[in-house]
């Protein structure tokens, strides 16, 4: 017992136990056996390797369980457990988009690793040392110019090629080719343009596909954010900003109009969300793989995926917008070889699942 309940234990126990207030969740309970260890044995669900460290375990309170890893570049890693659930907006949500947001059954089969944090430009620098082959950190510094500070204005396809560079630094098999049968690797000749093409099943670092991110957004809840927020009802901020103060609970986990000093911020400054991801809701948005199609299916989908050359998705909402524009169902497009100051990208690996 004394081994369990030592200080940290004891902390992290806290940590879960802030997200409990109404929390919109399908299970409200923490882990039946709470496991927590440094540098001791990891609990069994947890498959590790050895080009990565376990650090910690954590437990929330509505279902969703986790290890946390250790990177040397992009930092602490989340694993976010496969899943059924249902992506979109339900019919009365406030500020839903009622063409491009209409739900459906979605079920994710893959367990990944998610980074915890949005990279950073000290991130980018690290890899760029490494591997010189990158482009240079194109974040515009008047809206963000701090190494903890999320890197931004990247292309698409920048963000393709920095998860392929991290991969091979790491050793990791890379995600991302230029013909389908995964023979053409990206170089700094041919990653900037289409086709590419992306192996799911590699171990290596790539973006999130659109269900995929609203999947680990969400962590398992359903509600209109990831977190408690009462007043979204009464005070919903669609298209203009609201005062602080009328939105506390999202103030303490975003940064969005309310809240921002007309830049980023530091990343992990606010909560995280129910899978210990920090910066899901505002900072930056995210880049996503999927081309943007504006209709969802209809009928439930496993892995549902749009590939294409057109404008790309990307999600979270940003420091500048308004609370409505942050919800996790809502979603944004941008060619993926334009410069958006708003936009930078978190990215996830294929991680093995238990037998």
């Amino acid at each position: 017992m004394n081994n369990l309940f030592n200080k940290k234990a004891i902390t992290l126990i806290l940590v879960a136990c802030s997200f409990a207030p109404g929390i919109h969740a399908d299970v409200g309970f923490l882990c039946a056996t709470f496991h927590h260890f440094w540098g001791q044995t990891q609990p069994s669900d947890c498959t590790g390797e050895q080009t990565i460290t376990v650090i910690d375990y954590i437990s929330f309170v509505n279902g969703v369980c986790g290890c946390l890893f250790e990177d040397p570049i992009v930092g602490t890693m989340a694993v976010v457990e496969p899943r059924s659930f249902m992506q979109g907006s339900p019919v009365g949500e406030p500020c839903r988009s009622s063409f491009s947001e209409n739900e459906f059954h979605h079920t994710i089969t893959r367990r990944i690793l998610a980074m915890q944090s949005e990279v950073t430009r000290g991130m980018w620098a690290d890899l760029l040392t490494a591997q010189p082959t990158l482009p240079a950190d194109p974040t515009n510094v008047a809206l963000g110019g701090g190494m903890n500070q999320p890197a931004q204005r990247m292309w698409w396809y920048e963000a393709v090629f920095f998860a392929n560079l991290l991969s091979e630094e790491r050793g990791f098999q890379p995600a991302y080719f230029k013909d389908p049968q995964f023979s053409i690797p990206l170089t700094e000749f041919n990653f900037d343009s289409q086709p590419i093409y992306c192996d799911w099943d590699a171990n290596g670092f790539r973006l999130p596909f659109e269900g995929e991110w609203e999947h680990m957004a969400r962590g398992n809840t359903f509600s209109a954010f990831s977190f408690y927020e009462p007043q979204f009802a009464v005070t919903p901020g669609c298209t203009s900003c609201p005062n602080p103060g009328d939105l506390p609970f999202m103030e303490n986990h975003a940064l969005f109009c309310v809240n921002n000093a007309g830049e980023s911020s530091p990343v992990c400054s606010k909560l995280p969300n129910p899978n210990g991801l920090f910066d899901i809701h505002g900072n930056v948005g995210e880049w996503c793989w999927d081309v943007f199609v504006v209709d969802y299916p209809v009928s439930p989908q496993v892995d549902f995926i749009q590939s294409g050359s057109l404008a790309r998705v990307y999600r979270g909402g940003t420091w500048a917008l308004e609370p409505g524009k942050l919800r996790s169902a809502r979603r944004f497009s941008q060619d993926a070889d334009v410069r958006y100051s708003f936009v930078g990208f978190r990215l996830v690996r294929t991680f093995p699942t238990p037998n």
